[in-house]
């Protein structure tokens, strides 16, 4: 007789599986106790706070270390609509994804307060740091270069950079290099349309290659598509995951998201590497709006600033390019 038949014959005394279920069960019950106590007493001490001193309350939990993770991971829509409906969706609740702690704001009065004043309890900053570093890919360790400087100077000039790139004249210039990527996608693309009707396995795809494509090659120029003939693919999959990722579930628990991220990060190595190594970015003219190998001059000017900030390490740049890409 195996040892495996011994087990199977092994006749259980209903105490002992009685201690065995209880001791199995007794951390998540203790998990759940705890965390709706201070989910009880967040409210509490939130009835009594005035509007400028009140903190959201903790969604409570019953796995232990990970939190919501595997709620989240099973569904994560599901998860997130029944959070905020658990305590009303007047009040923000807290959700633990492991790494750190979100904040979900929803109802009309709440999302309202937070955009007038989000500073008050809910820190942007940081979390836009981890942000950085968990979905884009930034080192840990030069991850604070991208905080804000005290006076304020460099975001300064960022933001002026954005803003210039979509208005006025120098939007005219990119919209018409946008519409021309566009027409010569789809006529001189892999579909090559012409007068006659085309069949198309996948309009959906279809249209996300090819809109994407050209977006990219009116910012950025068209190297990073040439270089990279999968980076259409590469970025819709990195943008399926990237929601894990900005909610902080752990890499442990979300390989696949890792993977999709750092394919999109060698995508933008590789263009980095290619316009340093044939183009001096300081040889080009002020007044040159667009060239091949940065693409637009606010994507240079961006390149620029970074270099000035200080941020010289490849990750890191291409964590930054890949968020203004993705945004």
């Amino acid at each position: 007789m195996t040892l495996l038949d011994d087990m199977i014959r092994l006749d259980w005394h209903p105490r002992a599986a009685s201690s065995l279920i209880l001791a199995v069960a007794l951390p998540f019950i203790v998990t759940w106790l705890i965390s709706s106590f201070q989910s009880w007493r967040a409210m509490t001490a939130a009835a009594k706070a005035s509007p400028g001193d009140k903190r959201p309350p903790t969604l409570p939990s019953s796995i232990p270390m990970v939190g919501h993770v595997v709620n989240f991971m099973r569904d994560g829509h599901g998860f997130l609509s029944s959070a905020v409906k658990y305590f009303g969706r007047e009040i923000p609740v807290r959700v633990n994804l492991a790494t750190f702690p979100t904040c979900i704001v929803s109802g009309p009065e709440s999302v309202a307060a937070f955009l007038k004043d989000p500073t008050r309890g809910l820190i942007q900053t940081n979390r836009s740091l981890k942000i950085m570093e968990h979905a884009f890919g930034c080192p840990h360790e030069f991850v604070d270069e991208f905080r804000p400087r005290p006076d304020g100077e460099l975001e300064q000039q960022i933001h002026h950079a954005l803003q210039s790139m979509l208005s006025g004249a120098r939007l005219e210039i990119l919209a018409g290099r946008y519409q021309e990527a566009v027409v010569n996608q789809v006529f001189e693309g892999d579909a090559k349309m012409g007068d006659e009707w085309t069949v198309l396995p996948d309009l959906c795809a279809f249209v996300e290659k090819n809109i994407f494509e050209a977006a990219t090659r009116a910012v950025f120029g068209p190297y990073v598509v040439e270089l990279n003939p999968t980076v259409s693919a590469d970025f819709w999959n990195f943008n399926r995951h990237v929601k894990s990722m900005f909610m902080g579930v752990p890499q442990w628990l979300n390989p696949a998201a890792r993977r999709a991220r750092d394919k999109m990060t060698g995508n933008v190595k590789r263009w980095q590497r290619h316009a340093q190594e044939h183009c001096n970015i300081d040889d080009i003219p002020d007044d040159v709006e667009w060239e091949p190998y940065y693409g637009s001059k606010s994507t240079r000017v961006r390149q620029k600033l970074l270099t000035k900030r200080g941020i010289m390490d490849e990750s890191a740049r291409a964590a930054e390019n890949l968020a203004f890409m993705w945004a």
